[in-house]
Parts: structure tokens; C-alpha cells; sequence
């Protein structure tokens, strides 16, 4: 029996998945002498069975008897939690149930109106209130003055002011890691840990939800206290590698320069990634962040266009973004771009941008590049300007994703006040982007290949590269779910892909073919070793060197299944 459960959308048994704001709450209610467990959503199943998914939470949920359910709400599970959460009430009508988290946090008074079974949702951070009003809860007398509270009283809704936020995180007690080892989990699964590294962003992004959640409050733990946790971890898993959860962990750059150098200074390596934006970091910053094991950096750059930049107000300086990425690159830094196009008031030209930007950057060593629909996120400034132009849709994009989300179609349909980034902005741009998501895989799969054919274009045409793909793979593209990727087309277009057929008079284009067939075959899965002997040197092809620069020869590769490869120059 436990007096709560926590109800998080972790899907992998992953360590690193996990959610650390829950396990900070329910570390604070076990210290407070509260019996608390968290559970996942990978601890109910597949979700492809969605009724069945619903059934087998409800029952595990209640199996440990709780009196309070509290679920972490995110824009691309909200349904499914609201789900959830009706079943339990159902079966379990004294179960409290208590939503926070950000979906929840932006549309909380619609929430409440909407669905009964939910009995109340905290907003804001949590730290300062989980206790006495969980407490309150448990003693059967609900402290309902407290910050950031949402209730009913008397059939009218009322919301309490928001919490203050913390000044500080040193305060808080470390978590109990406990909670996150009570299942068992395979050695694969505990390899990286997140930390838990500050909150808050001073940027003021259009699309952005969290700058609203957080008040636009940039806060970052302490360079000692971080450390502590470093080594709290080291010592409960053994485990030295870090993801610093922090949506612009480098801002202060004194302190994550102190922190980079009391990393040095431990008694074992760790390595770590962190989130940044490219107009925060210096050639410097990264020299430093580089020498105390930083491997991977998540950068949003959204678009290429300057005009888009300040439209959504990022604000990013394009023509410094390449020699950034260029240089974590060069510095061994694996680099994971973000991009967003269908912006309503884009342009095919500021389009073209984005496109070519994601070749250019794409062509240095260890860079990934991604790019997702725009979404209308609830509680950002982009929601709000448009919501009255944004229609129902049928379809799903990457963004929100399809997780459960066309089983609960009716039930996002019939609330666009709490799912707009369900909906979707009519534009001929975006309507002539139906299999964009598509084109963008084979791009981030064969880099080289398009960054050499974009030569046919220009940087303010790079869309027509996109219409010309289309046009050559459109008896293909016509069977395929839109908007959507489906893994299994994708893998054909990857194998089949006839956009190439259109530049057979390019004097390359037999060496195109070539690391065409190599790189589906590197990536093809194997039941045995497989040798291929191809036309190109296939050092230069792994260390993603400049088309420009191959030099012709044979090389042979040996592919093997346990996932190693084996390369060996042929001579002439």
C-alpha cells in the first residue's frame, strides 16, 4: 500500500529518461514520512493496444492502493494522462487525483471545467508546497490555501497565486535514488544519468512554453552542489556520464566555467551533455567545457532565415551559427541541431534557408540535424496570437507525436482550448509540405549527397530540391502516412530513393551511387558479417570529409553484427 503514487510518461527503462522534477517531489514526501512510489508508463505495456494500455495502468496504478494519484502532464501524453486518470477515478471514486507539470500548469482552469475527475492541479514549482498539501490531503482536511493550487468551491473554479520560485536549489534535500532502483533494469538501461542542473531561460522565443512556466527566471544550481551530486551518483550507480537538464545551462558562464573546473578536479572522468544556445557560447567556454568531458551539445537554431530569426525572436546571428557548429565539431563535440519550419508567416525563401543551413551544418564531422512542424504548444506566445485561425486535423505531426493521440481524437477534438498543439495552421507553404518530415530523414541519412547536389540550387530556391524529391518519389509517397514518418517507409526511400536518377550526368554521380549503396549497407541490420568492396575510400566517408576531397580507390569493408566494422585499402 502506498499513500501516493506518481504517474510519470517515461516510455524506456532508461535511466536517462527519467523525470527528475518527479523524483525530486517524491523524494521530498518519502523524507516527510509519506509512502511513495513512481510509475512509468513502459511499466503498462505497448500503447498500440490503447484501451488495453489504459486498463493494465488502472489496474497496477491501484494495486498498490494509493489515496493520491499524481500524474506529470506533457503536451504529447496529456490525453493519455487524462485517460488515466478518469479510469482510476472510476473504479476508485475516493482516489484523489492531482495534475502538475506543464501541460496541466498552461490550461488549468480549462482543465478543471472540462473534466470532473480531476480534484486538483498545482502549478508552479512544487518543492515549497508537495509536502503540507499532500499532507493536508492525507489527513482528510485539504489545505486549499496553498500557492499555486487550482480547486473547485462551490461549482466555480479558483486558482491560487503562483508559488514564489526558489532562490535557491542548494537548500533542497538530494534526492532518493532509491526510487528510481526499485525495478529491475538491464546494464544497457544504466549507463547515463540526468542532473537536475537549474531551470529557466531569459529568452523570449515565440514558440516557446517555458519560458512562461518558468517567468523567465534563469537559475542554475551551484557549481559544489552539482558536484555533490556527481558524486552521489558515482557512488549509488557507478555511473559517469551526465546529461545537465537545463534549458540554457550555459548562461552564466562564470559559473559553468567553475563547475567545468571542479570537474577536473574529481578523482574519476565523467563525461556529460548539456542544452545551450550558439550566441552563449564562446570559442572559449567551449575549450573549457570540452576539457571536462563535454561530448554532446543540443542547440536550437530553428531557422536559417535572419528574417525568421527575429520574427520568432530568437535572434540568433546566422551568419556565426555555422563557425560555432563548425568548431564543437572540429573540438570532437557531437552536436544535435534543432530546426522548425511551417512557421505561419514563412516564406518559401526563408525555407530555402533553413534547408540550406541543415546541409551546411550537417557535412561536419558528429552533427545531427532535426527539424519538426511548428507546433502551437499550449502557454506559448505563438498559441496565443493564432489560436483562432487553427483548425482540426487528422493527422498527427512529430512534434506531439502519435502516442495514443488517434485513439483520443474525439477527446482532443472536443477541447482545442486545452490540445492546440493538436491542431493545425492552414498555409500554402504547409500544405505543400506533406512529406518534408520524410525528406528531411533521407538528408540527415545521406548528407554528403544532397549538401553535393544543392549545387543545382541556390541557397533562396533550396525548397525546390525538397518539390523535385517529391516529384521523383511520388507513386512511393502517395501510399505513406503524411506528416507523420513511418519507419518502415522510410527504410524503403532509403533503399530506393530515385531523386539521385535526376543528376546522372554529374561526373560524381557513379562515386554518389557508390556511398549511396555503402552507407545502406552500414546501416542495413545484418544476421552475418558482410564484405563489400566499394569504389571510394571509406575512411573519408566515416570522417565525413568533403565530397569534394575523395580521393578514388577500392576499399573493402567488412560489416559483422555485433555492430563493428572493419575497413582495409585495397591497393590499385
Amino acid at each position: 500500500m502506498k499513500d501516493v503514487i506518481f504517474i510519470t510518461p517515461t516510455e524506456s527503462p532508461n535511466l536517462k529518461d527519467e523525470i527528475f522534477g518527479t523524483l525530486t517531489l517524491a523524494s521530498l514526501l518519502k523524507y516527510a514520512d509519506i509512502s511513495v512510489k513512481i510509475k512509468r508508463f513502459f511499466q503498462f505495456g505497448d500503447i498500440s493496444d490503447f484501451d488495453g494500455f489504459i486498463s493494465r495502468a488502472e489496474k497496477d496504478i491501484l494495486s498498490h492502493k494509493p489515496k493520491i494519484v499524481s500524474f506529470y502532464t506533457r503536451c504529447d501524453v496529456y490525453h493519455v494522462m487524462i485517460k488515466i486518470a478518469e479510469r482510476i477515478k472510476t473504479v476508485s471514486p475516493e482516489t484523489y487525483i492531482v495534475f502538475g507539470g506543464p501541460q496541466s500548469d498552461t490550461c488549468s482552469e480549462e482543465t478543471m471545467m472540462a473534466f470532473d475527475f480531476v480534484d486538483y492541479i498545482c502549478c508552479g514549482e512544487g518543492e515549497q508546497t508537495v509536502v503540507p498539501f499532500f499532507k493536508s490531503l492525507l489527513d482528510g482536511t485539504p489545505n486549499l490555501s496553498v500557492d499555486g493550487l487550482v480547486y473547485r468551491k462551490n461549482g466555480q473554479i479558483v486558482a491560487n497565486p503562483r508559488p514564489a520560485l526558489l532562490s535557491s536549489f542548494d537548500d533542497l534535500p538530494f534526492v532518493d535514488f532509491s526510487l528510481w532502483t526499485d525495478i529491475e533494469r538491464e546494464p544497457k538501461h544504466v549507463t547515463i544519468l540526468p542532473i537536475d542542473a537549474g531551470r529557466g531561460c531569459p529568452f523570449n522565443c515565440v514558440f516557446c512554453s517555458t519560458k512562461s512556466f518558468w517567468e523567465r527566471t534563469y537559475r542554475l544550481k551551484s557549481p559544489d552542489r552539482i558536484i555533490e551530486e556527481i558524486k552521489l551518483i558515482y557512488k549509488t550507480f557507478k555511473i559517469t556520464r551526465f546529461k545537465f537538464m537545463h534549458d540554457m545551462f550555459t548562461m552564466n558562464k562564470d559559473s559553468v566555467s567553475e563547475l567545468c573546473k571542479k570537474i577536473t578536479e574529481l578523482d574519476f572522468k565523467v563525461v556529460w551533455s548539456c542544452s545551450a544556445r550558439l550566441d552563449c557560447l564562446s570559442t572559449e567556454l567551449i575549450d573549457t567545457m570540452v576539457d571536462a568531458g563535454l561530448k554532446r551539445i543540443f542547440v536550437g537554431v530553428e531557422s536559417g532565415s535572419p528574417r525568421m530569426q527575429k520574427s520568432i525572436k530568437k535572434n540568433l546571428k546566422i551568419d556565426k551559427v555555422n563557425d560555432t557548429i563548425k568548431y564543437l565539431s572540429d573540438k570532437g563535440v557531437q552536436v544535435e541541431a534543432s530546426f522548425i519550419y511551417g512557421f505561419p508567416d514563412e516564406t518559401p525563401e526563408d525555407l530555402s534557408q533553413t534547408i540550406y543551413m541543415i546541409l551546411a551544418i550537417s557535412g561536419h564531422k558528429g552533427v545531427q540535424s532535426w527539424a519538426h512542424r511548428c507546433s502551437f504548444l499550449p502557454g506559448t506566445e505563438l498559441e496565443r496570437v493564432y489560436r483562432n485561425e487553427l483548425t482540426e486535423v487528422s493527422v498527427f505531426t512529430d512534434t506531439t507525436g502519435d502516442f495514443g493521440a488517434t485513439a483520443c481524437s474525439d477527446l482532443i477534438n472536443a477541447h482545442p482550448k486545452i490540445f492546440p498543439q493538436y491542431r493545425e495552421y492552414n498555409s500554402p507553404l504547409r500544405a505543400s509540405l506533406n512529406y518534408f518530415d520524410y525528406f528531411l530523414r533521407m538528408v540527415r541519412s545521406l548528407p554528403h549527397i544532397y549538401f553535393y547536389l544543392s549545387k543545382y540550387y541556390t541557397p533562396a530556391t533550396m525548397i525546390n530540391m525538397y518539390y523535385d524529391w517529391e516529384k521523383a518519389n511520388a507513386d512511393f509517397l502517395e501510399k505513406t502516412d503524411k506528416h507523420v514518418l513511418n519507419e518502415k517507409a522510410v527504410e524503403y526511400l532509403a533503399q530506393n530513393d530515385r531523386f539521385i536518377s535526376n543528376f546522372e550526368k554529374d561526373e560524381r554521380y557513379p562515386l554518389l551511387k557508390e556511398i549511396i549503396r555503402f552507407s545502406m549497407d552500414l546501416s542495413a541490420p545484418k544476421d552475418k558479417c558482410v564484405t563489400g568492396i566499394y569504389n571510394f575510400i571509406v575512411d573519408d566517408l566515416i570522417n565525413k570529409e568533403k565530397i569534394e576531397n575523395y580521393q578514388k580507390g577500392i576499399t573493402r569493408a567488412t560489416m559483422c553484427p555485433d555492430g563493428t566494422n572493419k575497413f582495409s585499402k585495397i591497393k590499385m
